[in-house]
């Protein structure tokens, strides 16, 4: 029988290896086969269709159906017309345009810093901003009326050749077959009522002829503007890269060597001149979009609204959980909170600011961030946070004054000095280190480390001003001051927001979700540490584009993704690399997602096995890495035809040196289909028993009742004999052997071997304990104690509390359980040994005489 199942073992490897080979040859001979017959079918175009002729019964028809299609295409270009934002846009950009060009050429020599370079950027971009999104508008309207322009077209010429088919079988009056293209005889009023036809589909591609023409002109409009604005776009650009590489230049004399006097003459009325022509630019500017400034009020009134709603929705939630009232701090303060929040939509809301305008949205959104940051931040910090707002408004006043650069660049000695000073002061202080709580004595000594460098890097930011080198100066000084800027701003923010998550996590409809009730404090922080790699990233791009080097490290950023990679035929890209791992990295984060609201919500509220689940889950995870697998491949361009004879060797490795995993696998799957075994039954494989824990994509985890693990490989369970204890319940029967003393009654011992389970809950009633007598030992009179129990996790502990019953209800009841015995009898005894044992020669000698 052995030699017999060794030789089904061999023909079984045998069978499993030529079916992978002939897999492996078969998926090759297809490659090879189906990118040939795809580029010469390729190459095998067939010419456009000709017009369907127009049977002479269905000239009626027709005519009334084109006719009817005629009025739905005249009444959509009736209503097709360019939007009125681009008709107007146009008329007013144009001279925007031309005051920006002016505003330029006569800005005087403050203007060629970077600050004023950048802020020139942002003013062109936010123009070709416009312009971008009134292009997409005509060009997604254009290619309607080019679709229809088609249909028009189309139609005219099936009508054109019904015509001209008419008009011959009326003058030959022969009869000739339908499917040459005559007819026998051919009424008048057909030819009529089809030449109608054709006048008013020639009438209809006239008139969509001239609305195109009337979108082709638009977009001419559009393709000058565009045209300028990359121009100057390209030419500030190229002005940030001079400037850049002449940073390190003696741009102004050295500031004691200014002419003080001709620089600072007429100082006031220099100031009230600047002001007043930033106020009157801010009148224009209202004038021209007053419905900008309705829409951010309605906006801040709405977001205030809401959150003063949200407010008496989170007192109930304080009282009930303390911990909750940190948070709570941002909805004490709706207005502020709302005035932080609006400040994401003033991109959208005020493209070209003016510079005034600037000045008062700033002020208006870091002064409510700062109160709302002292409600939650210790008492040190608020120092930083009190200092950063002094420095911030003569920032702003500096900003305003840049049109007079000696006092712009004496105002920016003075902030720097005073930067200096303050953050000096913030390190030595012994006030501001006793003021320190002990819960928050880490993060003040990390805030204490970047002390020194920031005083050293505005040090060099004042000492370059003092000698000459304003632009670098101002970069370096502006840099760090707006960073800090931005980074309040948006730390801010992000507070707001975590807040907001953490109430509405326990609020409905999100508090009804089992995901949530269970995982609060885990989905919290993962939104939190979402929130703050996007701040982060965000933060990070403010920083490069205020250093005026965004540009350069997007440019080497680009350089090294398009890094072009050759190996042999095959080519790739750093950044098609970087693609697919990306792709693949936020599939598994998507399965993970997926798989967790399955397991959270959905299965709990469905009668579904463990089982049953878990086969569900992980079809889904495997559906969504392939899909994301597939993706990933189209994403980077990967071409089949360039990897063929790869591709054939990865089936003739499939086939050969990876059959173990593929059977394994292939086993995984039928496991998880057919489900002989499920997650959570007790299995026993050979010596091993447990619970089975996971079906992996190789292999199975079985936990032994030890607590060890054992890693089964799937095709185990599907080849080998395997017992599963809980396949279709969890019932199981737990057998006790009993041996008592002969001479005892056996109807006494069924009797009391039937009474030790009664009254048990764990034991179950159906089917009903039975006693047994099982045999006629050579000891004893065996029987054996059954019963069921469907606690398949305890049923070991069970068994040992019957034994230890068994064992005390025998005792009590005076029946001996007895050990093995036997007789010894000794046919034969050496005189050696009688001597050294002298009571065997007395019981040999007794024997004998009788």
């Amino acid at each position: 029988m052995r030699a017999r199942g060794e030789l089904i073992d061999l023909f079984g490897l045998i069978v499993r290896r030529t079916i992978c080979v002939l897999v492996a040859v078969l998926f090759l001979v297809l490659v090879h086969q189906t990118v040939p017959a795809q580029q010469n079918g390729n190459s095998n175009t067939s010419p456009s269709p000709s017009p369907t002729p127009i049977p002479v019964s269905a000239i009626s028809s027709e005519s009334d159906r084109t006719l009817g299609r005629i009025r739905e295409i005249r009444t959509f270009l009736d209503d097709l017309q360019v939007p009125p934002a681009i008709a107007s846009g146009l008329d007013g950009i144009l001279p925007e345009i031309e005051e920006m060009l002016e505003a330029r050429s006569s800005a005087g020599s403050g203007q060629t810093s970077l600050e004023a370079i950048n802020s020139q950027e942002r003013e062109w971009q936010s123009v070709k901003t416009r312009v971008t999104s009134w292009r997409t508008s005509l060009t997604e309207r254009s290619t309607v009326l080019d679709e229809r322009i088609a249909e028009i077209r189309a139609l005219r010429d099936r009508w054109n050749e019904a015509v001209s088919t008419l008009k011959a079988g009326a003058d030959q009056g022969s009869q000739t077959d339908q499917t040459s293209g005559n007819y026998d005889i051919v009424p008048p009023e057909l030819i009529v009522r089809a030449e109608e036809v054709f006048s008013s589909l020639t009438e209809l591609e006239k008139a969509a002829s001239e609305k195109r023409s009337e979108f082709l002109a638009v977009g001419v409009r559009l393709s000058e503007v565009e045209s300028r604005v990359d121009a100057e776009l390209a030419s500030i650009k190229r002005t940030r890269e001079r400037e850049l590489i002449n940073i390190f230049s003696l741009d102004s004399p050295p500031i004691w060597k200014e002419n003080w006097q001709e620089g600072l003459s007429n100082t006031g009325a220099a100031i009230r001149q600047t002001i007043t022509r930033q106020a009157n630019e801010l009148t224009n500017y209202a004038r021209r979009s007053p419905q900008r400034f309705v829409a951010h009020g309605l906006l801040l009134f709405g977001l205030v609204a809401l959150l003063y709603w949200a407010r008496r929705k989170i007192v109930p939630l304080v009282e009930d959980e303390p911990k909750l009232r940190r948070p709570a701090a941002f909805f004490q303060m709706p207005i502020a909170a709302g005035l932080v929040l609006s400040f994401v939509f003033v991109g959208v809301l005020y493209p070209q600011t003016p510079r005034l305008l600037t000045t008062l949205l700033g002020v208006a959104v870091i002064v409510p961030g700062i109160l709302i940051l002292r409600q939650i931040v210790e008492r040190p910090i608020n120092y930083l946070l009190y200092g950063l707002l002094g420095l911030y408004i003569a920032d702003r006043i500096r900003e305003l004054l840049q049109d007079l650069p000696l006092l712009s660049r004496l105002i920016f000695s003075v902030e720097m000095i005073a930067a200096c000073s303050f953050l000096i002061w913030f390190y030595t202080s012994k006030r501001v280190e006793q003021n320190v709580e002990a819960g928050s004595y880490a993060l003040f000594t990390r805030v204490r480390r970047f002390v020194p460098i920031a005083v050293i890097v505005l040090g060099i930011a004042l000492g370059a001003n003092l000698l000459g080198f304003v632009s670098l100066s101002y970069l370096i000084g502006n840099g760090v001051l707006r960073s800090a800027y931005a980074a309040l701003l948006l730390y801010t923010f992000v507070q707001i927001l975590i807040s907001a998550v953490a109430f509405l996590l326990r609020v409905r409809p999100l508090s009804l979700l089992s995901l949530v009730r269970n995982n609060r404090l885990r989905v919290r922080q993962g939104i939190t540490r979402g929130l703050n790699w996007i701040v982060v990233a965000l933060w990070v791009y403010i920083v490069l584009g205020l250093f005026s080097i965004r540009d350069v490290v997007l440019g080497v950023i680009g350089d090294i993704i398009g890094f072009t990679v050759h190996i042999g035929e095959i080519s790739f890209t750093i950044g098609d690399i970087l693609l697919f791992a990306v792709m693949i990295w936020v599939a598994v984060l998507v399965s993970r997602f997926v798989r967790f609201v399955l397991q959270e919500d959905v299965f709990p509220r469905m009668d579904l096995g463990a089982g049953v689940a878990f086969a569900i889950s992980s079809v889904i995870h495997y559906l969504i890495l392939i899909s994301a697998f597939l993706m990933a491949i189209a994403a980077v361009g990967f071409e089949i035809s360039r990897f063929a004879i790869v591709a054939g060797a990865i089936g003739l490795g499939l086939g050969f040196g990876l059959q173990n995993i593929i059977n394994n696998f292939v086993s995984g799957l039928i496991l998880l289909f057919e489900r002989p075994v499920k997650v959570g039954d007790t299995v026993q494989i050979g010596q091993h028993m447990g619970s089975l824990k996971r079906i992996g994509l190789r292999a199975s985890v079985v936990r032994k009742v030890d607590g060890s693990d054992v890693i089964v490989p799937n095709s185990k369970l599907i080849s080998d004999e395997v017992i599963n204890w809980t396949m279709m319940d969890d019932r199981r029967r737990v057998d006790i052997p009993v041996g008592v003393a002969y001479g005892t009654e056996p109807e006494r011992v069924l009797k009391l071997l039937l009474e030790i389970p009664r009254g048990d809950g764990r034991i179950l009633t159906e089917p009903a304990p039975r006693s047994l007598f099982v045999g006629l030992g050579d000891s004893s009179l065996d029987f054996e104690l059954r019963f069921w129990t469907d606690d398949k996790n305890d049923w070991v502990a069970l068994r040992s509390e019957m034994l230890s019953e068994v064992y005390k209800k025998l005792n009590d009841a005076g029946i001996e359980i007895p050990f093995p015995q036997q007789d010894l009898h000794i046919r034969t005894v050496t005189d050696t040994v009688l001597e050294k044992f002298p009571s065997l020669d007395n019981a040999r000698k007794k024997s004998d005489e009788d």
